[in-house]
């Protein structure tokens, strides 16, 4: 992570994870209403589960994290907002895993932390993007021990 830029990356709620969620819903509101037009009994006792997922989905979109996302002098910390929208003291975190890039969107994992899944978009900060891309791809710097090990494998 040597060539990687600092960054400052907004966290929030994200659009695409909202819009994902409503289409899910949807789908499954249609496929019950599919089953139940083809059932020859009324089921809508069926419907809670469903009900119950996307209750939980809501919830979860809606308790999403808020913050700052940081890449300063080669470590990562999460600067969370509280309900006002004040941010908190920082917290050093691990670096993020990239679990989804789909170019404009990033699905990150924070390991040992909470929040453990933050949805990124490129609408939150277009300026900022391409820099918060590197840093979340870029290879960690080996350590003193690892590069004089691969020295040596290299060595003849």
């Amino acid at each position: 992570m040597r060539h990687a830029p600092s960054v400052n990356y907004p966290v929030g709620r994200s659009r695409f994870e909202g819009g994902l969620l409503l289409a899910l819903a949807l789908g499954g509101a249609l496929v019950l209403l599919a089953w139940q037009m083809q059932a020859p009994t009324p089921r809508a006792l069926w419907a809670l589960p469903w009900l119950l997922l996307v209750a939980m989905g809501w919830r979860h979109w809606r308790a999403a994290p808020r913050g700052w996302l940081r890449w300063q002098a080669g470590a990562w910390s999460f600067e969370p907002a509280d309900h006002a929208g004040a941010l908190t003291h920082a917290r050093p975190v691990a670096p993020p895993q990239v679990r989804l890039d789909l170019q404009g969107v990033l699905l990150l994992r924070l390991p040992g932390h909470s929040p453990g899944w933050i949805w990124l978009s490129r609408r939150s900060a277009p300026s900022q993007w391409n820099a918060l891309r590197r840093a979340v791809h870029a290879r960690p710097p080996l350590s003193a021990d690892a590069s004089s090990a691969a020295d040596a494998a290299a060595a003849p």
